[in-house]
């Protein structure tokens, strides 16, 4: 299952070295609690593997960190595209 993610939101990326085994993630202070978006949508969980990455994501005063098994790159929507 694929889905897109708005840049503005995007903060950034992590390795799972470099994000570490812990439920938040701090980068430079700034706490990215975990968003289980998997069970959230009642998918089954992942396995880490080469192309695992921790999605930085805000908005707003709102933080958190997405584990997604790969990040394909950019690519712009239409408005058409999008579903809630």
């Amino acid at each position: 299952v694929s889905f897109a993610l708005h840049a503005d939101r995007v903060q950034g990326l992590l390795t799972v070295d470099e994000a570490g085994l812990e439920s938040v993630i701090r980068v430079q202070g700034v706490p990215y609690p975990k968003i289980d978006l998997a069970s959230r949508l009642r998918l089954a969980p992942g396995s880490d593997g080469p192309e695992t990455r921790f999605v930085l994501l805000a908005k707003g005063g709102q933080r958190g960190h997405l584990r997604v098994d790969v990040v394909i790159g950019l690519r712009e929507v239409e408005a058409s595209e999008v579903r809630p």
